[in-house]
Formats: structure tokens, sequence, C-alpha cells
């Protein structure tokens, strides 16, 4: 897992990355949207 985070510290985005049994490597990326006082967005 890789986590980014913006300048007031919140976290922004989560990549992961897995490993299946013929070496594939799928990816997810979960991109976090916060309002201007860093509240999550739904």
């Amino acid at each position: 897992r890789r986590f980014s985070y913006n300048l007031g510290g919140h976290l922004t985005q989560v990549e992961e990355i897995g490993y299946g049994e013929k070496g594939e490597q799928p990816r997810r990326s979960t991109h976090l949207e916060r309002d201007p006082i860093g509240r999550l967005l739904a």
C-alpha cells in the first residue's frame, strides 16, 4: 500500500497492488475528497 497526504496532513489517496497466482499485479487506487476544512466528502 502507498498513502498520499495533502499539505494539511490529511489522507487524499490510497494505492494498493495485489499479487495473483499467475504473477499478475492488479492495482486499485482510491481518491479521497475533502472540503476546505478537511472533512471527508461522501
